[in-house]
């Protein structure tokens, strides 16, 4: 599909002219991979017509309206406000998110009482806590990004977005559940603990429930979670499956500490390169699928992770350059 089909799909998907059927389909199309070059360019195209404020000749027509029905007018204006306002947040993050944020503004869970749309962003390397007006607490690991209402409305679905990884206490509100957006999938709760780690370079997408209960959505698949259980999403194969684990090894980077309990390498260094704010280099040589069982405190920096990790493995060496770690193999003589 080019880029101009696209933008006329997605420029009637938000104008509210498809029929029922197709807005759903135009609703899973833009939140799958399918297309993603030409729904890419699509997006950029409405961001840049967001960007411009200037009355159009629709505005216009809207105006001329007003004269006779000023109720309909203002709502028009107050809602391509909100829309662009909206847009405008969702563009500074990853493609997925930024049609998930879309897709909820053009769906009937957006309504009027909503406030400006808010990003919260960490850089690799900090650890940052933030608390809605609703009371939910979230911690937000290096590397995160999460958009979020100044205000939820008073009534209907209370929904943030995320990259990254967070850790979640959401108040229990059973009249408003808390939906968390992350990549293509939805996690729906009404008062509970639990962490998402859905980092957009990574192939998968982690849910780990530490109390209550939240119910995952993905295409029509739902999946309910209960504690100790994690959700794994892997996204090429769009498969997710849940098994039992110890929900604190995966929320103990809340607190600046590390477990790791038979992780491979490759999740390591991951986790790693967003605690410390640093990139990985990996000699062919290294195999990053062997896995290691380690605990590190929040007293402990890299070259206390990297000496242990290093010395479980007697042929695997690192050294740092600058802020690039490299890790391989040590030559025999």
């Amino acid at each position: 599909m080019n880029s101009n089909k696209a933008f006329g799909i997605l420029r009637q998907y938000f104008d509210r002219t498809l029929s029922v059927q197709d807005d759903r389909r135009a609703r899973q199309w833009l939140l799958s991979d399918n297309d993603r070059e030409a729904k890419e360019e699509a997006l950029k195209r409405i961001w840049e017509q967001a960007g411009d404020t200037a009355p159009n000749g629709e505005e216009t027509a809207a105006y001329e309206a007003f004269l006779q029905r000023r109720d309909q007018y203002e709502d028009r204006r107050s809602n391509r406000t909100r829309f662009l306002k909206i847009i405008r947040y969702a563009a500074v993050i990853a493609l997925p998110v930024m049609a998930a944020v879309m897709v909820w503004y053009a769906s009937d869970a957006c309504h009027d009482g909503i406030g400006r749309m808010q990003v919260c962003e960490v850089p690799d390397g900090t650890i940052r806590q933030i608390t809605l007006t609703d009371g939910t607490e979230i911690t937000l690991n290096g590397g995160s990004k999460i958009i979020y209402p100044e205000k939820f409305a008073a009534r209907d679905s209370r929904n943030v977005f995320v990259t990254g990884e967070a850790f979640f206490n959401v108040t229990r509100d059973t009249l408003r559940p808390f939906l968390v957006h992350a990549d293509n999938m939805s996690i729906r709760v009404l008062g509970t603990v639990f962490n998402v780690r859905a980092y957009p370079d990574e192939r998968f997408i982690a849910t780990t429930l530490q109390k209550g209960s939240v119910q995952l959505s993905v295409d029509d698949t739902v999946i309910v979670l209960r504690p100790n259980e994690q959700a794994f999403y892997t996204r090429s194969n769009r498969n997710i499956r849940k098994f039992a684990v110890q929900a604190k090894d995966y929320t103990q980077w809340t607190d600046g500490s590390l477990r790791f309990e038979q992780q491979p390498l490759s999740r390591i260094i991951a986790v790693l390169s967003h605690k410390f704010g640093v990139r990985f280099e990996i000699d062919a040589s290294i195999d990053t699928e062997e896995q290691f069982t380690m605990n590190f405190t929040n007293q402990e920096n890299l070259g206390d992770v990297l000496d242990v990790m290093t010395g479980l493995k007697k042929d695997m060496r690192y050294r740092q350059v600058n802020r690039t770690i490299i890790i391989y193999k040590e030559k025999r003589r």
